[in-house]
């Protein structure tokens, strides 16, 4: 018992420092810098929106309670099959996003982002209804997802440490060869499906200048370790460092 409250002393007085050190943050010290003293002066009135874009991975684990619906190109024809059937895999693709964000505290913000990725599924041909499907073999996985964000950021003088998550939903179409069951001709059709997704989001920025960050960032789709992503973000801060700079630790 006597050590537990040792403990629970230390981690206190540790977090009121920590808390006493973070609070400095309004580069009124001798030791701010000083371009950073006259960027935070002169920015101070504004609004601290936050714009963004990223180069990213997106991902998407198959699962049996996702469901595809398509369609053969230039056919009445559809079919409907369940995600697992693209294979236990995951299904990454590269391309962009897009953010804004505004401050709500220097340590607390909201926004919404939006991406989009292009890439290609592999499994083996499997039967959806009365057709049978398989990889056209090219760039044939289209994704994209946009929700809505909160976060909070921790700064560290030229660095800063985030933390936050996205609340959406993302899209998916994988183009398909596909050939009837009555028939040997092989068709093009493509098939889509809808889910919900919640992606915490890790991140450490450097700030190039007060208003300039370039970041590495991580996210994890649904909380699946496997469908992990990671990308290069570069923001424009309105405000210099969002009104809040602090001394490394």
């Amino acid at each position: 018992m006597k050590h537990a409250r040792i403990a629970m002393a230390l981690v206190a007085a540790a977090g009121t420092l920590l808390a006493a050190r973070v609070a400095q943050a309004d580069c009124t010290d001798p030791s701010c810098p000083k371009e950073v003293s006259q960027a935070m002066q002169a920015s101070a009135l504004r609004r601290p929106f936050v714009f963004s874009f990223a180069v990213r991975s997106l991902s998407y684990l198959p699962s049996a309670h996702d469901r595809f619906d398509g369609h053969v190109q230039s056919s009445p024809m559809g079919y409907q099959f369940s995600g697992d059937e693209l294979g236990d895999s995951t299904i990454r693709t590269f391309g962009a996003e897009l953010g804004a964000d505004y401050a709500l505290t220097p340590l607390f913000y909201v926004g919404a982002a939006a991406a989009w990725g292009e890439g290609a599924w592999s499994a083996t041909p499997f039967a959806a209804g009365n057709m049978t499907l398989q990889p056209r073999g090219t760039v044939d996985t289209h994704m994209w997802l946009t929700g809505a964000r909160a976060g909070a950021r921790l700064p560290l003088g030229p660095v800063s440490v985030r933390a936050e998550l996205l609340a959406g939903a993302q899209w998916m179409e994988v183009d398909q060869l596909a050939q009837p069951a009555t028939g040997s001709q092989t068709m093009t059709g493509s098939a889509r499906t809808v889910t919900w997704l919640l992606e915490p989001r890790a991140a450490v920025d450097l700030w190039t200048t007060p208003y300039l960050v370039v970041s590495a960032f991580g996210t994890m789709p649904g909380f699946e370790s496997r469908a992990a992503n990671g990308g290069l973000l570069f923001a424009w801060h309105w405000r210099s460092f969002d009104g809040r700079y602090s001394g490394v630790l």
